[in-house]
């Protein structure tokens, strides 16, 4: 049995072998006769598609009969497409530039904004300070102007209240005289040591020594970070 398949199937491959090269054969007679030229093949490829011969015809001739360039044509042709590389390349070159042109107004826009507002914060600190100074003065002639005891209790508020620093700046700013009767006012041992440490921050400068240091070595770190 396993022979009678085997058998088979060479016989089948026998055929199939006989088949092309039969196949082949007849292309070949058929090439070599004239009847499948390279215009026969391009007829059928065309049926193929849905056209038809005389359509296939007419393309051909059109084809042959379609007028070469001439020299003068291509040359032109030639030019023309040189002349539109370079106005794209020149239109290239000009955006360029008008980007380089629109970034350095940018940059100086940039650096003029920068310094307004540099400017507009010096202004708004100096105000603050300024605000801050005229508030501090209307508190101190207001404080002054109370009876000495009266004025004590303020600032013993103010010491208990964290404001050891405005405590000092408005005593410091009162007259003699009037420091000298509210001085008298501190009875109790608590309130002569808030009156200690207010004459001790007196006698070391507050309140304006710590901001003459301050700025000393602010100039200072400036000087030698240029």
């Amino acid at each position: 049995m396993g022979k009678l398949l085997s058998m088979l199937g060479a016989l089948i491959l026998y055929l199939s072998f006989g088949t092309i090269l039969a196949e082949c054969a007849a292309i070949g007679y058929l090439w070599s006769s004239g009847y499948l030229s390279p215009e026969k093949l391009t007829e059928i490829d065309a049926v193929m598609r849905d056209f038809t011969p005389s359509d296939v015809k007419a393309a051909a001739k059109a084809q042959r009969e379609a007028p070469l360039p001439s020299v003068e044509q291509v040359a032109r042709a030639r030019a023309l497409s040189q002349r539109d590389l370079e106005l794209r390349e020149q239109t290239l070159r000009q955006r360029t530039e008008q980007m380089k042109v629109d970034q350095a107004k940018l940059r100086d826009e940039l650096a003029r904004y920068n310094q307004m507002k540099a400017g507009f914060a010096n202004e708004l600190a100096q105000l603050h300070d300024a605000t801050a100074e005229a508030s501090s003065e209307q508190a101190r002639v207001v404080l002054e102007n109370l009876k000495s005891k009266q004025a004590k209790d303020q600032l013993v508020r103010m010491i208990e209240a964290g404001e050891m620093e405005a405590a000092v700046k408005m005593f410091a700013a009162m007259s003699v005289s009037k420091r000298a009767k509210i001085s008298g006012e501190f009875k109790s041992e608590d309130e002569a040591k808030k009156l200690a440490e207010i004459l001790k921050r007196i006698r070391e400068g507050e309140p304006d020594l710590p901001v003459i240091d301050a700025t000393q070595n602010r100039l200072r770190d400036q000087a030698s970070g240029s």
